[in-house]
C-alpha cells in the first residue's frame, strides 16, 4: 500500500495543514473544488457521529425510565432480572461484536445489530412478563452493545474528534429518552397506549441504520498494511480497487497481535472496568430501586405519583449525563483525557463510599429513607455523574493514551467493553441470587415497620 499523507488517518478537527493533503489526489484546476469537498464532508460526517452516538443508546434512556417500566417489570419491579437479562443479552452483543462481525463490512455490522434491536423491542412488546424481561431486554441489548462494539471503536480509525463526538451524543441520549418519555406521559396521561412505546423503542435503531448510511462510506473502507495493521482512510481512485476480501478481514488480528494489545491495557485499564461494572451493577440491579422508592414515599409520593416523580428524576439525572457530554467537547474535556489513567480511581472510590453509606442506612436503619438534598446528591453521583463520567472518558483515555499502538484501538476498546459486561453480569447474578432480595427484606423490616407512608415496593405494578 502507498504511503501517502492521504491516506493516514486524521486525528483533529480539520484544519489549514492537513486540507492540501486530504486533496492531494485533485488536478491542479479541481483542487478547490476537492478542498471545499472534503471540507463539507468532514464536518456532515462529524455532526452524524454525534448523532449516531446520540441514537445508539436512546433506547437505554428510554427504557430504563419508570414510565416504561408499566410495560415490562418483573414482581416488585425487581431489577435484578431485569439487569440480568439485559448485561447476559449485552455480553454476547460484546462477544459477537469482536469475534464475529468483525468479518464484515461495517454497514453491513450495524444492518445485523438493528436488526436484533428491532427483534428486542418486538418481543417486549408481544411477550408477557417475565418473557417480556428476558428475551425483550435481552435481545434489545444485545443488539444495543453489539452495536456499541461496532461503532464507537471505529470511530479511532477516523480520528479522536469523531470519538469525542460520539461519546457527547451518547451521552445526551439519556436526556432525549427521559424527555420523550414525560411528553408521552403528559400526552397521554394515567392510560398510556403501550404500542405508541414499543413503536418508538423499534424505531430507534433504524434511526441509527439510515444515519449510518449517510455516512461517507469511503471513509469506512479500511486498508491493510502488513507492518502497520489496519488504518481506516479517505478512498482515492487507487484504493478504490481494493479487493473486498481484503476490507473485510482487515480488522482482525492475530493471536500474538491482541496478546499484545491486552498486554498494553493490562493492568492501566482493566482493573477499571471491573471494579466499576460490579459497583454499577450492584446499585443499579440490587439498591437504586428500593432506595429511590423509600425515599420518594417518605417524601410523600403514592404509588399513583411514584412512576411521574421518578421519571422527573430521571429528567434531572439525564441532564446531568447532557452536561457531561458537553464538558467533552470543551478544553476542561481533552484536558481531563490527556492525565493520566489513574486519576478514574478517585470517582471510583467515591462511588464505593456512597454504595456503602446507602447501604449502612438501608440494613441498620442508621438514619431514615434520604430526602431533599441528601436524596438529590446520593442520586446524583450514584445513579449518573459517577458512572457517566468514567464510561465517557475512559474511550477518551484510550484515545489519547501514547502507551498503546493506535491500530489496536478497536481491540482493545471492543476488549474494554467486553469485560465490562462480563462484571456487571456477575454483579447482576449476585443480586438474582441473594443480594437484591436481601436489600428489599431488609428495607422493609427497617424504613416500612418505623416510617409511616414508607414503601420499598412502589414500583410494582
Amino acid at each position: 500500500m502507498e504511503s501517502s499523507s492521504a491516506s493516514s488517518p486524521l486525528l483533529h478537527p480539520i484544519d489549514d495543514d492537513e486540507v492540501p493533503a486530504a486533496a492531494a489526489g485533485a488536478s491542479p484546476g479541481d483542487e478547490g473544488s476537492a478542498v471545499d469537498r472534503y471540507i463539507s464532508m468532514r464536518k456532515r460526517d462529524m455532526a452524524l457521529f454525534f448523532a449516531i452516538g446520540l441514537f445508539s443508546d436512546l433506547d437505554q434512556g428510554f427504557t430504563s425510565t419508570g414510565g416504561f417500566a408499566r410495560f415490562v417489570h418483573a414482581p416488585h419491579y425487581d431489577a435484578a432480572p431485569q439487569m440480568l437479562s439485559m448485561f447476559i443479552g449485552g455480553i454476547l452483543g460484546s462477544l459477537f461484536a469482536t469475534f464475529v462481525l468483525t468479518g464484515f463490512r461495517p454497514t453491513v455490522r450495524v444492518l445485523v445489530n438493528s436488526s436484533i434491536m428491532v427483534l428486542g423491542g418486538v418481543f417486549c412488546w408481544t411477550l408477557q412478563s417475565p418473557a417480556s424481561v428476558y428475551l425483550g431486554y435481552g435481545f434489545l441489548f444485545m443488539g444495543q452493545f453489539s452495536q456499541m462494539s461496532t461503532i464507537q471503536p471505529l470511530t479511532y480509525y477516523v480520528s479522536a474528534y469523531a470519538t469525542t463526538l460520539y461519546q457527547a451524543g451518547f451521552n445526551f441520549s439519556m436526556l432525549v429518552g427521559a424527555a420523550i418519555i414525560k411528553i408521552y406521559d403528559r400526552a397521554f396521561g394515567v392510560d398510556p397506549p403501550k404500542a405508541a412505546y414499543m413503536l418508538t423503542v423499534i424505531a430507534f435503531p433504524l434511526v441509527v441504520l439510515g444515519l449510518f448510511s449517510c455516512l461517507d462510506q469511503s471513509s469506512l473502507k479500511i486498508d491493510v498494511d502488513k507492518s502497520k495493521g489496519s488504518v481506516l482512510t479517505l478512498d482515492t481512485e487507487n484504493q478504490s480497487e481494493r479487493k473486498s476480501s481484503t476490507e473485510s478481514e482487515s480488522t482482525r488480528l492475530s493471536k500474538v497481535e491482541m496478546l499484545a494489545a491486552l498486554n498494553e491495557i493490562g493492568l492501566r485499564y482493566i482493573p477499571l472496568y471491573c471494579v466499576l461494572a460490579t459497583l454499577l451493577a450492584i446499585w443499579m440491579g440490587s439498591i437504586a430501586n428500593y432506595f429511590n422508592s423509600a425515599s420518594l414515599s417518605h417524601a410523600g409520593n403514592t404509588a399513583n405519583t411514584i412512576f411521574d416523580a421518578m421519571d422527573n428524576v430521571t429528567l434531572v439525572y439525564a441532564s446531568i449525563s447532557a452536561f457531561i457530554g458537553l464538558l467533552l467537547l470543551t478544553p476542561l474535556g481533552k484536558i481531563v483525557s490527556g492525565m493520566s489513567i489513574f486519576i478514574m480511581w478517585i470517582p471510583i472510590a467515591v462511588y464505593l463510599a456512597l454504595i456503602t453509606t446507602v447501604l449502612v442506612g438501608l440494613f441498620q436503619n442508621a438514619f431514615p429513607p434520604m430526602t431533599g438534598a441528601a436524596y438529590w446528591i446520593v442520586g446524583l453521583l450514584c445513579n449518573t455523574f459517577i458512572p457517566i463520567i468514567t464510561q465517557s472518558f475512559l474511550p477518551l483515555f484510550l484515545s489519547a493514551d501514547k502507551h498503546v499502538t493506535q491500530r489496536f484501538n478497536e481491540f482493545q476498546a471492543q476488549i474494554g467493553l467486553l469485560i465490562f459486561q462480563v462484571f456487571i453480569f456477575i454483579g447482576t447474578l449476585f443480586g438474582l441470587i441473594w443480594f437484591s432480595g436481601e436489600v428489599y427484606s431488609q428495607c422493609v423490616s427497617n424504613y416500612e415497620a418505623n416510617y409511616e407512608g414508607v414503601s420499598c415496593d412502589n414500583f410494582a405494578t
